[in-house]
């Protein structure tokens, strides 16, 4: 079982599953085998099927407990790594940059798009797809909060809560109303679609060009300065 899931296509890096995403169908697959045995409670055969099944997953068990392991060992020898890679990324110049981009939006025009995506990205900590999706909103509620609607990307009892409070509060690192009004712009200039994928090709590599001029103007070496990371910035 384990070879077949380490078979099967997938979306990450090296083109296979998640390792999560092979624990979910190793489980189901086991439910369905143990389903099946029951249905042969009749049979002759039933204490001997009964006993394979039961050696079966016991020997998955033992080989998701080395997987697990081996693959906490290597989150911990790659934050090692990051840690002696570290270095401080000054948050002034980046912070100038949206504060001048959102005061100026009367000046730009519909090729400045990106400037404006990057710049909410700094503010509010939102990922690339909640930005450019047409549902999203952002709703003023005071100079340093808005209310925003549009959550991606969430799992378990988180799941459920953004599910039962779609709009929840978000600290802005500028006046709100500026990123009400920024969002509304992208709007304004066609720069919001209705699918996350959509975003996702057709606006990801034209962001990533401008983070690397980011990247040279501001003089930062981390490869972790992309767009996805300026919502670790912003936390």
């Amino acid at each position: 079982m384990i070879r077949f899931l380490d078979n099967r296509e997938g979306q990450e890096a090296d083109g296979g599953l998640a390792f999560t995403t092979k624990l979910r169908y190793r489980t189901h697959i086991q439910n369905l085998l143990t389903e099946l045995v029951g249905a042969e409670a009749a049979s002759p055969y039933y204490d001997q099927l009964r006993f394979s099944l039961e050696m079966l997953l016991k020997q998955i068990r033992y080989q998701i407990t080395d997987l697990t392991a081996q693959k906490k060992g290597l989150q911990e020898r790659r934050l090692a790594e990051r840690k002696e890679e570290k270095e401080i990324v000054s948050f002034k110049p980046i912070y100038e940059f949206a504060v001048a981009v959102l005061n100026g939006l009367d000046k730009l025009k519909a090729p400045d798009w990106k400037k404006v995506s990057i710049a909410l990205a700094i503010v509010t900590g939102r990922r690339m797809a909640e930005i450019h999706l047409t549902s999203s909103q952002f709703e003023y509620v005071d100079k340093t909060t808005c209310n925003f609607t549009g959550q991606l990307k969430v799992k378990g009892d988180a799941q459920e809560y953004f599910y039962a409070n779609p709009a929840y509060p978000i600290p802005t690192l500028v006046h709100a109303q500026l990123v009400c009004d920024a969002y509304e712009w992208l709007k304004r200039n066609g720069k919001t679609v209705e699918d996350t994928r959509v975003a996702a090709n057709r606006y990801t590599k034209d962001l990533s060009e401008v983070m690397k001029l980011l990247k040279s103007r501001f003089h930062i070496e981390h490869d972790f300065f992309t767009y996805k990371g300026l919502r670790t910035i912003y936390v």
